[in-house]
């Protein structure tokens, strides 16, 4: 405890070295600006993207219903919302974030694999992201132009992308560069407009989708389970741990945002709002909204950016061109949101804690970002690669790493 009040009291040195740099030494007051808000968006923004608002596919593909799986998720929020707080401590009483924590718990040397780890998860999300982000461009260019939305495909069959999807990606990348450059103490009123703005457009395409079938949001939220008591049971084991490693990553790096507060409350309470609220209704409106379309159309659509999609190809109208445009605009904003602070800024902050010398946060964020190119996301998401599947499971590591912190 003593070791971490001196470290607490250190004066901010503009000098790097091999053990230390501005961005890892304990925060100093002036760079203590986060509130409630800034940590009610932060976990907002955590929830309010694609990738949440299509969660819920995968707990109703074990054969529970609507109703259940938001059950689920209000049980693994709690969950997660308690061990987010619990592992933020350190970064709340004493501002130093997770890289800086590990060579408490492990020492200089052993710390390198808790931050390796993070380095790598972190570069593998930046790309998936960065692959949804591009396609939520699409949607923005799809609907400035019919012959964007059209454009003939020029690769082979053995390039597992599009040509529209090789431009909205490397689009995303360009327009990522300078959101990295931010630095992390201001990307609060950052997250908060892009809480926002997602907020309404998951809003406007929910009210659109039970509006145009009749007022209906269709049969998933109430269709009959017939799963025994006890398949019951271990489903919804199943999905709490699906949940909760989907933001494992999160949890593990809170203190590298808890440490910016004003008051450590900031972060507490910010945490259970934000996970709670947000948490609870992205996921609603994903499900209503595949509920609704299945109904209406015959088809699941589980991602928002392929609803927009779905209404230029339907009829590109101005009406349609325009909702399409809105709601692209504010995916990807949200994209760029989760994806700096989530990935970016975090995988900047452990390579400056692995060369302090060398990198700062700005300078690891651009290296992330450059890696994300030979990750080579496209195959994510276009072939059985199961690469993604083996990433998801690095929680195993993550999660004994968390409970050894607190």
């Amino acid at each position: 405890m003593g070791f971490l009040q001196s470290l607490n009291n250190l004066i901010v040195l503009d000098e790097s070295n091999a053990m230390q740099n501005k961005d890892i030494v304990p925060i100093s007051v002036k760079r203590r600006r986060w509130k409630y808000f800034g940590y009610i968006s932060y976990w907002g923004i955590n929830s309010l993207c694609a990738v949440t608002w299509s969660a819920g596919s995968s707990l109703l593909s074990i054969g529970l219903n609507g109703s259940q799986t938001m059950g689920i998720v209000i049980v693994a929020n709690l969950l997660i919302s308690a061990a987010a707080i619990l592992n933020s401590m350190y970064g709340s009483e004493y501002h130093i974030g997770y890289s800086v924590f590990q060579r408490v718990v492990f020492g200089i040397r052993g710390s390198i694999f808790g931050i390796l780890i993070r380095v790598l998860l972190s570069v593998v999300w930046f790309a998936s992201q960065a692959w949804l982000g591009g396609l939520c461009v699409n949607v923005v260019l799809c609907s400035w132009s019919k012959a964007y939305l059209n454009m003939e495909n020029t690769f082979p069959d053995s390039v597992k992308m599009t040509s529209q999807e090789l431009c909205g990606f490397v689009i995303y990348l360009v327009i990522t560069i300078p959101f990295l450059m931010i630095p992390p103490e201001f990307y609060d009123y950052f997250l908060a407009v892009g809480s926002t703005a997602i907020f309404f457009v998951g809003m406007g395409i929910t009210i659109w989708a039970v509006k145009d079938n009749n007022n209906s949001y269709g049969t998933l939220m109430n269709v009959a389970v017939t799963l025994s008591s006890s398949e019951k049971g271990w489903a919804w084991m199943y999905g709490i741990n699906s949940w909760y490693s989907s933001l494992v990553a999160g949890i593990s790096n809170q203190s590298d945002y808890s440490r910016f507060n004003t008051k450590p409350r900031h972060s507490y309470i910010g945490t259970i709002v934000g996970t709670n609220l947000t948490g609870f209704i992205v996921p609603l409106f994903g499900i209503i909204c595949c509920s609704a379309m299945l109904e209406k159309y015959g088809q699941e659509f589980w991602m928002p950016n392929d609803i927009c999609m779905f209404w230029l190809q339907q009829n590109y109208s101005a009406k349609a061109r325009a909702g399409a445009f809105f709601c692209g605009l504010g995916l990807v904003f949200s994209q760029l949101s989760i994806n700096c602070v989530g990935n970016g800024i975090s995988g900047g902050m452990d390579l400056a804690a692995t060369f302090p010398r060398y990198i700062n946060i700005k300078r690891g964020a651009m290296i992330v970002l450059i890696l994300s190119w030979p990750t080579q996301p496209w195959l994510f998401y276009n072939s059985s690669s199961t690469f993604i599947t083996v990433m998801s499971s690095f929680s195993v590591f993550i999660t004994p790493l968390v409970a050894i912190y607190m």
